[in-house]
C-alpha cells in the first residue's frame, strides 16, 4: 500500500479546524498515514456491502440464473467458491 503525502489537510478535521501537515520529502507524517487509513477503511466496508449485496443477489435467483445473467458457467456462481 503506498501511503499518500499532503492528504491530511483535504481528508482530516482535528478540534473543527483543518489538520495540519508535517510531511518531508521522504516522510510521511501521523496525520497523512491516519487519512490514509480512514481512506482505506472506507473502501473495505464498500467492498464487503457490495460483495454482501452480489451473495444475496446469487441466494434470491440461484446459482443457474445468476449464471445466465452474466453470461457465465454456473459452476462459477456456486456458493462452495466463495
Amino acid at each position: 500500500m503506498k501511503l499518500l503525502k499532503y492528504i491530511a489537510p483535504q481528508k482530516l478535521i482535528v478540534d473543527g479546524d483543518v489538520s495540519s501537515c508535517e510531511c518531508t520529502d521522504t516522510i510521511t507524517c501521523a496525520y497523512c498515514v491516519q487519512a490514509n487509513l480512514l481512506g482505506l477503511e472506507l473502501k473495505f466496508k464498500t467492498d464487503e456491502t457490495t460483495t454482501n449485496n452480489i451473495v444475496a443477489y446469487i441466494k434470491r435467483n440461484g446459482p443457474r440464473q445468476t449464471a445466465r445473467d452474466l453470461n457465465v458457467d454456473h459452476s462459477a456462481v456456486l456458493e462452495e467458491n466463495f
